[in-house]
């Protein structure tokens, strides 16, 4: 079993996706040996699969959009992938039911303002009771439906083909910071021992 969606044009059902990222003890249930123990707490089963490989939607003659399936949202190298392969706008599809509290809510869909200015690409959110709405690809919510209400929402969008840097390269300028602040760190604790290896050897006693 998959939680999937589905491409539909004037033509039928034109391709699927099937959610890769699937969430810890919701969507797939660890090991055996972990199962058992779980089991013991309430933690039951889940017979949920993962998909086999992140992918675009092409939606019949309009541009092929990425499919962000809840928590999919949450983790950058998906919607990287997707637009690799030739998403031009990307759609996010949430049950926010399970999410206690309004805070917890909103933040969720903050990670959408993240995917949009990440890719460069229009965010159009979907949610059963959390915030539905749309992200320009700046990162602003441009349109929105009040919390928990339902409603219908239409807003133009612009379809973009174009590729930041994030999506070309993806978190590799994160960890070249990281080791570039590890070496800064590294110099600069030599550095301060050698000054004070120096100040002890000339520094009158």
């Amino acid at each position: 079993m998959y939680n999937s969606a589905l491409g539909i044009s004037s033509e039928g059902i034109t391709r699927s996706y099937d959610k890769v990222k699937l969430m810890a003890f919701t969507e797939w249930s660890p090991p055996a040996p972990f199962r058992d123990w779980l089991g013991l707490l309430g933690v039951r089963e889940r017979p949920m699969a993962g998909g086999g490989a992140v992918h675009a939607l092409q939606l019949g003659h309009e541009p092929p959009v990425g499919t962000l399936i809840c928590a999919e949202s949450l983790f950058g190298w998906v919607a990287r992938l997707q637009v690799q392969d030739g998403a031009c706008w990307l759609a996010v599809m949430a049950n926010d039911y399970w999410l206690i509290g309004r805070a917890v809510r909103e933040q969720y869909a903050d990670f959408c303002v993240v995917r949009a200015i990440e890719t460069r690409r229009w965010v159009a959110r979907a949610s059963t009771v959390g915030i539905s709405g749309f992200y320009a690809p700046t990162g602003e919510l441009v349109a929105a439906l009040p919390m928990g209400k339902p409603g219908v929402l239409v807003q133009a969008i612009e379809p973009r083909t174009s590729q930041t840097l994030y999506v070309r390269w993806g978190d590799w300028g994160a960890y070249g910071c990281l080791v570039i602040a590890i070496g800064a760190f590294v110099v600069y604790s030599f550095d301060q021992r050698r000054w004070r290896l120096a100040a002890r050897t000339f520094l009158p006693r």
